[in-house]
């Protein structure tokens, strides 16, 4: 099922990813399950050892005119944090949450969408300040310094 596949490991060829990131998949794709590793195994945990500022600087690289069009993934953020709460911003709501390395970071849903459960769960865990979290994000620059 895709729980169970979502819980253990993928191993995927022949796949290709849209112009937007997505997987996709085609009659060329084939792809088995495979033992799964958690966040805090290698070589998975190794992409959280990385510091944020070298995080970031990546992530702003990949969005650039000049990033590598197969360097998917690039965007991403790798985290861990505690929830500080819930900020209203002229943009909307967002939880507020400081890194370990002592970032305050800023984390919002990428849709707005009423109908989406995100947008709830992310309000759920601004009801829980203090909590630790190991966290997977896009960076999204503000349009304005802060």
């Amino acid at each position: 099922t895709h729980r169970e596949v979502g819980r253990a490991g993928l191993a995927v060829s022949g796949a290709t990813v849209s112009p937007d990131g997505r997987l996709g998949a085609g009659k060329g794709v084939k792809a088995v399950t495979a033992r799964g590793a958690a966040w805090t195994e290698l070589p998975l945990a190794a992409l959280w050892e990385t510091p944020p500022s070298e995080q970031a600087a990546r992530a702003l690289r990949s969005t650039s005119r000049y990033a590598d069009p197969d360097g998917g993934g690039s965007d991403l953020l790798f985290l861990d944090v505690e929830l500080i709460g819930a900020v209203r911003e002229s943009a909307g709501t967002c939880l507020l949450a400081l890194s370990d390395s002592g970032i305050a970071v800023r984390l919002t849903v990428a849709d707005d969408d009423p109908a989406l459960a995100h947008r709830d769960n992310l309000m759920l865990l601004a009801a829980a300040p203090g909590t630790r979290l190991r966290i997977i994000g896009r960076l999204v620059p503000a349009p304005h310094p802060r």
